[in-house]
């Protein structure tokens, strides 16, 4: 099966920071395309046992998502963390001394 993807104007998938995640119809496989000086690389894990990935249903729910929310997407949990450390900015105003 060959699809055609047309990219939203404001990724670039030549730039080392931009990966694409794409996922079958069934939600059970997804494969990520990123791009290092070399070429492509493609990187895919399918489910088994009637597991399913966490994905939007309309282009409306598609957002751009963390390393860390990828890893999350690998391990079937929640991109949404509600209880995950998140990263904290130490400057002078939110330090005690």
């Amino acid at each position: 099966m060959v699809s055609i993807v047309s990219m939203p104007s404001q990724l670039d998938p030549f730039v080392d920071q931009c990966v694409l995640i794409f996922c079958n119809q069934k939600r059970n496989a997804i494969s990520i395309l990123r791009y290092d000086s070399n070429g492509f690389i493609l990187v895919s894990q399918k489910l088994l046992d009637g597991m399913k990935f966490q994905w939007p249903k309309t282009p409306e729910e598609v957002k751009q998502i963390s390393p860390r929310q990828v890893e999350w997407l690998f391990q079937r949990l929640e991109i949404e963390q509600k209880k995950a450390l998140h990263p904290v900015e130490m400057n002078l105003k939110n330090t005690c001394l």
